[in-house]
């Protein structure tokens, strides 16, 4: 099962992006805070992931108000190659500590922590996929991602992910 892990951010400044690492300990791209405002305009990126080796933004997370007619705000997830976005909102009223959904074409993606501060789970129409965990055994507080390669879904996306949780945690 392939593998990333980054440094867990107190605050991501815009100067400083984020190595993200693999299981090799190979630096395979940098996360980066892009703007320091929430925009209420498609297209301006809060979060992008950069691939290491042709220095390509892979993908960007954005906050919208009204996302194509939707009620509310929610965060979308912006791939670039092939081009598409997906919608994420939290889950009201679910028995789970934190539950967000998002639809991709037929596919139902569910980001799911059961407990406060317990592992969280990505499901893809119901199946376990991904992984995210803090693990304080490496320098410092490090988030470690496990995924399985599951098409439709890039590992851009599951790099992001923690930062789709952040968002909606504390911006919402």
């Amino acid at each position: 099962m392939p593998s990333f892990h980054f440094q867990k951010p107190l605050v991501l400044r815009k100067s400083n992006p984020i190595e993200v690492k693999n299981e090799n300990e190979e630096i395979i791209g940098r996360i980066e805070k892009i703007s320091s405002r929430i925009s209420f305009q498609n297209n301006q990126p809060l979060y992008s992931y950069s691939n290491e080796v042709t220095h390509q933004e892979l993908a960007t997370l954005t906050i919208e108000i009204g996302w194509l007619g939707e009620d509310g705000s929610s965060v979308v997830y912006h791939n670039s190659d092939p081009n598409y976005d997906i919608s994420f909102k939290e889950v009201p009223n679910s028995k789970h500590s934190l539950h967000i959904k998002g639809v991709y074409e037929q596919h139902r993606i569910d980001i799911i922590q059961t407990e406060e501060k317990g592992l969280i789970k990505i499901l893809l129409d119901h199946a376990d996929i991904a992984h995210i965990g803090i693990d304080k055994s490496l320098s410092g507080s490090a988030v470690m991602i496990e995924y399985t390669e599951t098409p439709p879904l890039p590992s851009a996306f599951f790099l992001l992910s923690f930062f789709i949780i952040r968002l909606i945690k504390e911006e919402f």
